[in-house]
C-alpha cells in the first residue's frame, strides 16, 4: 500500500486535504477532505500524475469524499486535470465517490467533445520566422518611406517653381502654430 498526502492551509477554516492510497495493485483511492475553494489556490495533480506514470498496472481511480467540506470550481479544475491524466494512461475513473453536483458538472463538461483548434495554443516563432517577418516589414516600410520622400520632393519642387496649389491662409496658420503658438508646449517638454 502506498500512501501520500498533500495538505495546504486555507484562509481561515478547514484545510484542504488530499490523501492517496492504493488498496489494490490496480486501484488508487483519492481521499478528499476539507475545503476546496479558489481562495486556497488551485490544487496540484502532480502526485497522482507521477503515481500513474510510475505504476503502469493501475486501471481504476476511485474517490472518497465523506470528509469533503465546501468546494467550488477549484475541485472541478482538479478533477478535469485528473480526467486528462487518466485518459492519457488509460485509467478508468469511478465517479461514485464524488459529490452529486461535481459528478453532474463533470458530465456536463465532457458531454460535448472539444472542437479541434478551439483551444488557443501559444506558438513560439522560430528565429528564421522572426527574421523573415522583420525583413518583409523592413521592405514594406522602406517602400512607403521612399514613396513619401518622393512625393514630398515633388511637392517642394512645385512650391519652388510656383506651381504648388495651396491656400496661403493655411500656410500662414501652419507657420504660426509651429512658431509662436508652439512655445508653451516646447517649454513644457524642455522642462520635463
Amino acid at each position: 500500500m502506498s500512501v501520500a498526502s498533500d495538505v495546504s492551509s486555507g484562509t481561515g477554516g478547514e484545510e484542504r486535504g488530499l490523501s492517496i492510497s492504493q488498496p489494490a495493485k490496480d486501484r488508487v483511492l483519492l481521499q478528499l477532505s476539507g475545503q476546496w475553494t479558489l481562495a486556497q489556490g488551485l490544487p496540484s495533480d502532480e502526485q497522482v500524475k507521477s503515481l500513474l506514470k510510475a505504476q503502469s498496472r493501475i486501471r481504476r481511480l476511485e474517490f472518497d469524499t465523506k470528509d469533503l467540506g465546501v468546494w467550488d470550481s477549484s475541485l472541478l479544475t482538479f478533477l478535469m486535470r485528473l480526467a486528462g491524466d487518466c485518459a492519457e494512461h488509460q485509467v478508468e475513473i469511478d465517479e461514485a465517490g464524488l459529490p452529486e453536483g461535481a459528478r453532474r458538472l463533470m458530465s456536463l463538461a465532457t458531454a460535448v467533445p472539444e472542437r479541434a483548434g478551439a483551444r488557443r495554443q501559444e506558438e513560439r516563432e522560430t528565429v528564421l520566422e522572426v527574421i523573415g517577418k522583420e525583413t518583409l516589414a523592413l521592405f514594406k516600410g522602406g517602400g512607403e518611406m521612399i514613396s513619401f520622400i518622393g512625393q514630398s520632393t515633388q511637392s517642394f519642387g512645385r512650391f519652388l517653381i510656383g506651381r504648388a496649389q495651396f491656400r496661403r491662409s493655411d500656410m500662414f496658420l501652419v507657420i504660426q502654430e509651429s512658431g509662436a503658438n508652439a512655445l508653451p508646449i516646447v517649454t513644457l517638454i524642455a522642462l520635463l
